[in-house]
């Protein structure tokens, strides 16, 4: 059995090859990519922390979004983020 070199068979592979690739490049570039920051403490201030709101209003500031928060035996814990 002969084996043939086949240039349009080449040319078909090599492109939708290209195409796959510039595909998923474009989609994983179109997603944020985030960095995170977690904030706890008390609802009033402390000698040693200032108010969960305080902290909450200057992130927010700084760019930071909430992602999410939950309880930690009756002390707020807010993720924050923010794109990278």
């Amino acid at each position: 059995m002969t084996h043939k070199f086949d240039v349009k068979s080449l040319l078909l592979g090599a492109v939708l090859g290209a195409i796959i690739v510039l595909a998923v490049a474009a989609t994983n570039a179109s997603r944020p990519v985030w960095q995170y920051h977690i904030i706890y403490g008390r609802l009033s201030a402390t000698t040693d922390l200032p108010s969960i709101g305080q902290q909450l209003d200057q992130a927010a500031a700084n760019g930071w979004e909430v992602a999410a928060a939950c309880t930690d035996n009756g002390s707020p814990v807010v993720i924050l983020r923010q794109p990278r």
